[in-house]
């Protein structure tokens, strides 16, 4: 952080995880939450470090010249946890909810601001 890049950290927590335990038992809790952290580890991919926090928190720090946008690896976390084979035979259907920060100069600006794009969408339909 102190030479001015970027930096963004992506909280994560994995919906009714709990419920799994209580359904199914901790061995298979604990089972589920190895395969799901596998399949984030991969969605990451380099674009940044994960870490599990405790239970069914992750987070994971992206620094540097962000190789990837932070809601484009929090699109990637998601997509990861879609079932995959096999997992609609257990009944489980993991979702998360995910939070960004983001310190630094901001990565891109959008072309107009969005009361601009409005204004200009409404102009074009004949309004005033």
């Amino acid at each position: 952080m102190r030479d001015g890049r970027p930096v963004a950290v992506l909280l994560l927590d994995l919906d009714g995880f709990k419920q799994v335990n209580d359904r199914f038992g901790h061995a298979t809790g604990d089972t589920l939450l190895t395969g799901l952290a596998a399949r984030m580890r991969a969605a990451v991919d380099g674009d940044g470090t994960i870490a599990r926090l405790g239970g069914d928190e992750f987070a994971v720090l992206v620094d540097g010249d962000r190789p990837v946008p932070p809601e484009r690896l929090a699109q990637r976390l998601l997509d990861a946890l879609q079932p995959s084979d096999g997992d609609d035979d257990v009944g489980v259907h993991p979702s998360a909810s995910i939070g960004i920060a983001e310190y630094g100069p901001p990565a891109r600006l959008p072309l107009r601001p969005p009361a601009r794009r409005r204004h200009r969408h409404v102009r074009g339909q004949g309004g005033r």
